[in-house]
């Protein structure tokens, strides 16, 4: 079986470190707005963009809730 490989010029794919695993890998987007998911260890992270972009961990005891 052929590997499927990654298509950089897709818009739902992100590279970035996860706050959750430390490995610098691919998040996919969610239908959330700025969740990803580690395509690694498949926890979600939210990223925030303000001059430098960040990942936070979302945790289940602290769920992500978008207020915008």
């Amino acid at each position: 079986m052929a590997e499927k490989l990654i298509d950089p010029n897709d818009p739902n794919l992100i590279v970035g470190q996860c706050p959750h695993c430390k490995i610098d890998t691919v998040f996919k987007k969610t239908k959330d707005k700025n969740v990803y998911t580690c395509r690694m260890c498949y926890k979600t992270a939210k990223q925030f963009k303000n001059g430098k972009i960040h990942w936070f961990k979302v945790s289940e005891t602290h769920p992500y809730i978008d207020y915008v």
